[in-house]
């Protein structure tokens, strides 16, 4: 998607232009050289000055065209709470690294007790849910940043028997 067109990139520059040399339309005549001894107009400095800038625009963009989704990385999973206790670890930022959460879901069969995701070490929750009155919970587009080398924790209290919590989270290892 293009930020701008020649016109506008035409108009931006005479606009540009004029505020830094505080002169007016009308006081605008040959510029002097540009490029090379000979006098050019306004309209062929413009233009030289716009075939440059339209490179440096277009090298701007292909740098700036940042896919956000292909530089995070995302987890999901399925807990049996009958086959594993509370907490249950469900990421690990690398050494020397933490976590930081760009969205979670989170969603349980229980009709009772709470879940919760957090950074146990700050003491951070990111997100919980109330069995009783909620069944999921989805959090995104989120910013929340662990601590270095802070796991994320999925835990859980009161929940039902063989209750199962299902969690996706979106994130980034910064």
């Amino acid at each position: 998607m293009d930020l701008l067109n020649e016109s506008d990139l035409r108009v931006l520059l005479i606009i540009c232009m004029l505020v830094a040399s505080q002169q007016s339309l009308y006081s605008v005549g040959a510029l002097g050289s540009v490029e090379g001894s000979e006098m050019v107009t306004w309209s062929s400095f413009l233009d030289q000055v716009l075939s440059k800038l339209g490179s440096i625009v277009s090298a701007l963009l292909s740098e700036l065209h940042v896919d956000i989704l292909a530089s995070e990385k995302g987890t999901a999973d399925v807990i049996d709470t009958g086959a594993t206790s509370s907490p249950v670890t469900v990421l690990s930022p690398a050494s020397g690294h933490h976590i930081d959460l760009r969205g979670i879901y989170l969603a349980t069969n229980s009709t009772n007790g709470t879940v919760t995701a957090e950074f146990p070490t700050s003491s951070i929750i990111v997100g919980r849910i109330y069995c009783s009155k909620f069944s999921a919970l989805a959090l995104q587009p989120i910013h929340i940043p662990g601590t270095i080398d802070e796991d994320l924790q999925v835990s859980w209290a009161g929940t039902d028997n063989n209750a199962e919590i299902f969690y996706a989270v979106r994130y980034k290892e910064v």
